[in-house]
């Protein structure tokens, strides 16, 4: 079941709370102004790049912000800032490694080929 973006806003503040924040601080923390913090928590807009920064620094995933099983004492929510840090980083390290091993990989079969031919 999709959520509106009212109910979506009313999440987020929520998290927000949770977390004991002011929009203010949460706006600065993630670099954008006080009022797309505010938008998006009153179901004006969905910033996707702000939504994006949310979620990461709140360490919850968008298929958990957007499901029904929502619960805001869930201890999905208990991560600090930078362990969800941590987390996004781990996961930018192995998308890079799985990268890093394609491209080796191909070039590999390149300079194979390359040899056969000459």
């Amino acid at each position: 079941m999709m959520i509106d973006q009212n109910e979506l806003g009313n999440r987020l503040r929520q998290l927000r709370q949770r977390r004991g924040v002011s929009q203010k601080q949460l706006a600065k923390e993630l670099k954008v102004t006080q009022s797309v913090i505010s938008r998006l928590e009153n179901g004006e807009e969905i910033h996707s790049s702000a939504l994006l920064s949310v979620l990461q620094y709140f360490g919850i995933s968008l298929d958990y912000l957007f499901s029904s099983d929502f619960d805001i004492d869930d201890n999905k929510l208990y991560l600090t800032h930078e362990e969800a840090r941590r987390l996004f980083r781990c996961s930018i390290h192995t998308i890079k490694d799985i990268i890093k091993t394609s491209f080796e990989t191909s070039l590999h079969q390149l300079e194979s080929i390359e040899q056969k031919i000459l």
